[in-house]
């Protein structure tokens, strides 16, 4: 499982496309259905509960600590973006929040950020190959929380973890914020209380 090449993706990808920064285009997300890597195989992430393990990149087996799940138009700016499945992969295709983050590496990822791997929001993948708007009158996304940002695995590719920053915190809505808070008291005081990304973020907007 790895993630995504992005060898022959042109630098131009990360410059053309339209994106509406308001508090629900922040959510960071995987839609309804999509199998998530955990310590008993792969699982739909609504059958996900707080204390299950997940498998992660860096760090083996993690805790689930706190699971949200928000029901929006699928429409606009708030449309899944669908990432094809690999040949052979035996994984459905991943349905991702526009500005959830996926893990690439190669050259343009050095040439990016100049490491050799980078998470990039789903939006500005659109256009490359297998990656495309998936618009619905309406999409279940679930957010996954662990006790620091995560690289895990989603339909068999590298993607991430839900992170906890200002932005992210703002479009979750008062009751699962306090949920969360719960979780993690000392978000309340400090919401950059939840670590450093587990990768390099590409900016959500150019």
């Amino acid at each position: 499982m790895a993630p995504l090449d992005a060898q022959t993706a042109p630098p131009s990808a990360y410059g053309h496309t339209p994106y509406q920064d308001d508090a629900l285009a922040s959510l960071v997300c995987f839609a309804q259905g999509t199998q998530i890597l955990t310590a008993l195989g792969d699982r739909p992430v609504e059958a996900l509960r707080a204390g299950d393990m997940i498998v992660t990149r860096d760090h083996g087996l993690r805790t689930i600590r706190w699971i949200g799940q928000r029901e929006t138009c699928g429409l606009g700016t708030l449309a899944p973006i669908r990432i094809a499945p690999a040949a052979a992969s035996g994984h459905n295709a991943l349905h991702v929040s526009p500005n959830h983050h996926l893990l690439l590496s190669g050259p343009l990822a050095r040439q990016i950020c100049g490491h050799d791997e980078v998470l990039a929001p789903a939006h500005r993948l659109v256009g490359q190959p297998g990656i495309s708007r998936a618009p619905c009158a309406s999409v279940t996304y679930f957010h996954v929380i662990l006790d620091a940002h995560e690289i895990i695995f989603a339909e068999g590719l590298a993607t991430e973890s839900f992170y906890a920053h200002p932005g992210t915190l703002k479009a979750l809505r008062p009751q699962a914020r306090a949920e969360l808070f719960d979780v993690f008291p000392d978000l309340r005081s400090h919401m950059g209380g939840h670590g450093h990304p587990a990768r390099p973020l590409i900016p959500a907007q150019p």
